[in-house]
């Protein structure tokens, strides 16, 4: 978990009325999986995403007694909130037109949410392995236990680690496959997009990151290294 780490190092937290450390941001964290039949050389390679999404709780003004640059903040976590709510709920109805374009945490989860929806964690991941985009959302307060059920430790393994543990233990038992796995870290800030992975934190475009060429990506070959990444980047998150 080192590119998970390395990220949530620089994600944004601030206090408000209600929170002490409250997150400011939405982060995704994505595992990106390639694979490929072991006795094909010149084989076709499957890629697929897992997005692992830490959304900040919605807030009211009246009880956060917010102003200023958080005001401003909880505006936009409100806005991209309700965007998702919307999103969601006309997959649920088999609606014909989404309005993925409405914010860009839908945007950037267009092709994820609409493979695959309304399925629990374990059956989520056995699809990734099968080569489906698939997204696992934790939402609330930080100091509504969100961040353990996220984390956990040593002792008492949080969702991300379990992930993991399935993905390598799937990795392992899988002798006829090659795989590469890579992991990416970003946070979505007042609609804007950093990359946790990258210590200059530098803005993405909307346009260079679904181009695939901005994010930093980190290979990963073991869960230890998936968590310092991603404890790395929470370092820096808002």
């Amino acid at each position: 978990m080192e590119n998970m780490m390395q990220g949530n190092k620089i994600r944004r937290v601030a206090a408000t009325r209600m929170n002490e450390r409250s997150s400011r941001s939405h982060t995704i964290f994505r595992i990106i999986l390639e694979s490929k039949d072991a006795n094909q050389k010149d084989g076709p390679v499957h890629i697929s995403y897992l997005n692992l999404m830490d959304l900040a709780g919605s807030e009211r003004v009246s009880l956060t007694k917010a102003a200023g640059e958080r005001l401003k903040e909880g505006a936009n976590i409100n806005k991209s909130l309700s965007v998702l709510g919307n999103v969601i709920r006309q997959l649920s109805e088999g609606k014909e037109f989404i309005s993925y374009r409405d914010s860009k945490l839908t945007r950037l989860l267009s092709q994820a949410l609409g493979d695959v929806y309304g399925s629990v964690v374990k059956p989520l991941v056995d699809s990734f392995m099968e080569g489906f985009n698939a997204t696992i959302f934790a939402y609330g307060q930080t100091s509504s236990g969100k961040t353990h059920t996220i984390l956990g430790n040593k002792t008492d393994p949080g969702l991300f680690q379990l992930v993991s543990n399935q993905l390598f233990q799937h990795v392992a038992d899988q002798v006829d496959k090659r795989y590469l796995i890579r992991c990416s870290y970003i946070e979505i800030y007042n609609e804007k997009i950093n990359d946790l992975l990258d210590k200059s934190n530098q803005g993405l475009t909307m346009r260079r990151y679904q181009r695939k060429c901005a994010a930093m990506e980190a290979v990963v070959d073991n869960v230890d290294k998936v968590m310092e990444n991603m404890m790395q980047g929470n370092k820096i998150r808002r």
